[in-house]
C-alpha cells in the first residue's frame, strides 16, 4: 500500500487563508513525514521561557505538539506543560567535561541551534 502525500498546492492556498499558519505547518509536516508526532523545537534555558535572547540558550525544548490518535491529542493540549513540569529537554547545546569546562554537544540539532544562536547574536 503506497502512502498518499498531501497536496502541496492546497497547502499553499490554505497558508494564505489561515491565520494560524504554525498549526497548519505542523499538521502538514505530520502528513508529509508520515510521522506519529510532530512539534516545534525552540531554544531556551532551564527556565523554559519562550523567546529568550539567543545568548541565554542552553537547550532546545519541544513546543506546540501535534500528533495522530489519542496520544497526539494529549500531546497537542498538554505536551508543552508536561515538557516544562518534568524539565524535559531533548537537546542540550553544551555539556561539561571532566575538567568542568563547557563544550559543545554532538548532534545535528544542537549544531543547528548553536549556529542560529550565533547568527542572531551577530544581528
Amino acid at each position: 500500500m503506497k502512502p498518499e502525500l498531501p497536496d502541496i498546492e492546497k497547502f499553499e492556498r490554505n497558508v494564505f487563508k489561515n491565520k494560524n499558519t504554525l498549526d497548519l505547518l505542523l499538521s502538514f509536516s505530520l502528513k508529509l513525514l508520515q510521522a506519529r508526532h510532530v512539534g516545534l523545537l525552540l531554544g531556551t534555558n532551564k527556565t523554559y521561557l519562550k523567546f529568550l535572547p539567543p545568548e541565554k540558550w542552553d537547550r532546545g525544548v519541544m513546543h506546540k505538539f501535534d500528533g495522530k490518535g489519542f496520544s497526539g491529542l494529549i500531546l497537542k493540549y498538554f505536551g508543552t506543560t508536561v515538557v516544562k513540569n518534568k524539565g524535559l529537554s531533548p537537546v542540550m547545546l553544551y555539556k561539561d567535561n571532566q575538567f568542568g569546562e563547557k563544550i559543545e554537544t554532538d548532534g545535528i540539532i544542537s549544531f543547528v541551534l548553536r549556529t542560529y544562536k550565533e547568527f542572531y547574536e551577530k544581528q
